[in-house]
């Protein structure tokens, strides 16, 4: 079952062509641009470089695929060198899978190509598109803020989010091996996380709380814990209790002498 996206039935043909059922190259894609794109970089393609973009139908996947299907039945037609169609969720073509060989060899070359100043920058020109419509210097909107906000506190709360946030700390590394490890921030950026943090209390998680009950709860039953808060409590009494005059924020005053709120 395909999500109820828009897809869109493309054309790639040069000006002087005029039949989509001969020429040119006949697609079926959800996201147009980055498959025009992803078009004008695959070196072993057919396609030329200087082509006109024409859509030709905007529908569900089904429908889009069976027009493919009909203006390419059979392979090599114009540039198509498979045919179109649509089976089972997908193009008339499974995907292809690379052996364990290959995948290692091809994340290796990746990671290899991310780390050098010329992969760095292919990889920029490529998140810029070729219209400029990437996501480098763009920003979302408050209304998209607040719900990729609240997906990711979601996603955080499950027992899968947590266990994927274990996986991914434990890949990029703990202590000196984190990519961040050793950052100094600057005094208004530590100014900011202030003043937002200020007046939060920290939302403890029902097992949490559970948790620390008990582990207080094992404090007291030891007796030399007791013996230990009972010499101390003389202490803490009155004004030498370090938390004399402190009052919780939005507590309510008491007066000293009726003993009633104000």
């Amino acid at each position: 079952m395909t999500r109820p996206v828009d897809h869109k039935v493309y054309w790639l043909h040069f000006a002087e062509h005029s039949d989509p059922k001969t020429e040119g190259l006949i697609g079926v894609a959800c996201y147009l641009q980055s498959r025009i794109g992803a078009h004008r970089r695959e070196p072993n393609c057919k396609v030329p470089s200087d082509f006109l973009v024409t859509i030709l139908h905007r529908g569900t996947a089904q429908e889009c695929f069976a027009l493919e299907a009909q203006l390419r039945p059979t392979p090599n037609i114009g540039w198509n060198i498979l045919a179109g169609g649509y089976i089972g969720g997908r193009g008339a073509h499974p995907p292809y899978r690379h052996d364990k060989k290959t995948r290692r060899w091809m994340s290796q070359s990746a990671k290899e190509r991310a780390n050098t100043p010329k992969g760095r920058k292919h990889m920029r020109k490529a998140a810029l598109a070729l219209n400029g419509a990437g996501w480098i210097g763009r920003k979302h909107k408050d209304s998209s803020k607040q719900i990729i906000s609240r997906k990711a506190k979601t996603r955080c709360r499950t027992p899968e989010g947590r266990k994927r946030m274990r996986r991914m700390a434990l890949r990029l590394g703990r202590g000196k091996d984190h990519p961040i490890y050793g950052l100094i921030r600057s005094a208004e950026i530590r100014a900011k996380i202030s003043a937002s943090k200020k007046g939060r209390r920290p939302k403890l998680s029902k097992a949490v709380r559970k948790s620390k009950a008990e582990k207080m709860r094992r404090h007291w039953e030891s007796p030399a814990y007791r013996a230990k808060m009972r010499a101390r409590s003389p202490s803490w009494t009155g004004e030498q209790n370090p938390n004399y005059g402190n009052r919780a924020p939005g507590r309510p005053e008491r007066d000293s002498k009726s003993g009633r709120f104000i």
